[in-house]
């Protein structure tokens, strides 16, 4: 008999946690009629997209003081030409 061996696209992870930690989880999964793996998936999946949320909300800051800085030199610029007579009327 030949057995077709598929590659796994799954990966299995082992995960220490308190005591208390884990009471509290299975709780909750006994509560909500799931298991263990789903809670998992869904757990990596919402911890990794608010880590995405954090990354884009500081990206979103440091563009804003950029831009902001950027605002002030051109309006610097605007003044020092104003004072000059510029632009010019005919």
């Amino acid at each position: 008999m030949a057995v077709k061996v598929h590659p796994k696209t799954n990966k299995r992870i082992v995960m220490y946690v308190p005591s208390d930690l884990c009471y509290e989880i299975k709780n909750w999964v006994g509560e909500n009629f799931t298991t263990l793996s789903d809670f998992g998936r869904e757990a990596f999946r919402y911890y990794l997209k608010e880590r995405r949320k954090e990354q884009v909300q500081q990206q979103l800051v440091e563009s804003c003081i950029q831009f902001n800085s950027l605002n002030g030199q051109i309006n610097e610029e605007w003044q020092e030409a104003d004072g000059e007579n510029w632009p010019m009327r005919v």
